[in-house]
């Protein structure tokens, strides 16, 4: 049983508008992030070299933001609420959410028949190296939510 010596205030919250804007830039970021690698791996299997790398980059960087951005306000501030009812929020929560929340939208569209006309063994391979590759991009955008929200601040508490 602790006693109120062994338990240290972990510190002040960050505010809400300081979250809120942490999951917004980190869903920009996140979706810039998604969409250089699409770019790269689309760049890299169409051997174009380096000739649509600006037209690549800004087009699936608005694509993969139409998705992040929803889903890291609308998903990260429940998560968020959840996370912080405890005393103190930690890293590992934090990005293993986000993966999972930067995930959802791929596993949701697969669930609606998302690559149906295709070989469903490809499709599959496919949709679960995707999902992956997301979890691990979302993963860095928890990172980037966690440092931009001033969560690292936090102390743990003793004992």
């Amino acid at each position: 049983m602790a006693t109120e010596g062994s338990v240290r205030d972990p510190g002040p919250r960050p505010s809400l508008l300081r979250v809120l804007g942490a999951l917004a830039l980190s869903g920009i970021l996140g979706g810039v992030l998604v969409g250089a690698v699409f770019t790269a791996l689309k760049l890299i299997q169409d051997g174009q070299g380096l000739a649509g790398l600006g037209t690549g980059l800004v087009l699936y960087s608005l694509i993969a933001i139409g998705f992040a951005l929803p889903s890291a306000v609308g998903l990260g501030g429940p998560a968020y609420w959840l996370l912080s009812r405890g005393r103190t929020i930690r890293f590992w929560p934090v990005v293993l959410c986000a993966g999972a929340i930067a995930s959802l939208p791929l596993l949701l569209l697969g669930l609606v028949g998302w690559g149906s006309g295709a070989d469903p063994e490809a499709s599959l391979s496919g949709m679960i190296t995707l999902a992956v590759l997301l979890f691990v991009l979302g993963g860095i955008g928890g990172l980037m939510f966690w440092r931009l929200s001033g969560l690292h601040r936090q102390r743990a508490p003793a004992g």
